[in-house]
């Protein structure tokens, strides 16, 4: 509790989990997993019958590459 005697949240933003609860506490009091990111957007192109994925940002840089080249 602080000095006004509130309950102090903590709350810890962890890689994997989010895990939330009150200062002074053994365990924390709700564990969830993060979900905080955007998707991988990928292309696919056809050559016969091989499948290509191709990341945009391993095209960016190719791309990158061949200008500087």
């Amino acid at each position: 509790m602080d000095s006004q005697g509130r309950k102090v949240v903590v709350c810890d933003n962890g890689t994997g989990f989010v895990k939330c609860g009150y200062a002074g506490s053994n365990f924390p009091e709700h564990i969830f997993p993060a979900l905080v990111g955007r998707p991988i957007i990928r292309s696919t192109a056809k050559v016969g019958n091989i499948e290509i994925k191709v990341d945009q940002a391993k095209k960016k840089n190719k791309k990158k590459k061949q200008h500087e080249e």
